[in-house]
């Protein structure tokens, strides 16, 4: 038997192969002492990447941007 899981959100149910896959957070040094936080993988848990970004630019009073991947499915929040 291959290993699945079932993401729920709301009322929305999805069923996927494999193993759950983790969200990733990075820091990146920028121009000499700025930081850059990088989220990825948050498709596996049904989260909008752009509501994301609004959310946490409220919160933390913060610019957010969300891009591509670089050769893959997905995106990340900046």
């Amino acid at each position: 038997m291959q290993p699945h899981h079932v993401v729920t959100r709301g009322n929305e149910s999805v069923v996927r192969k494999g193993a759950l896959k983790t969200i990733q957070i990075m820091t990146e040094r920028r121009q000499g002492n700025k930081k850059v936080t990088k989220l990825s993988g948050m498709e596996s848990f049904l989260i909008d990447a752009e509501a994301l970004a609004s959310e946490l630019q409220k919160k933390f009073a913060c610019s957010t941007t969300v891009g591509e991947l670089p050769g893959k499915k997905g995106q990340e929040v900046l």
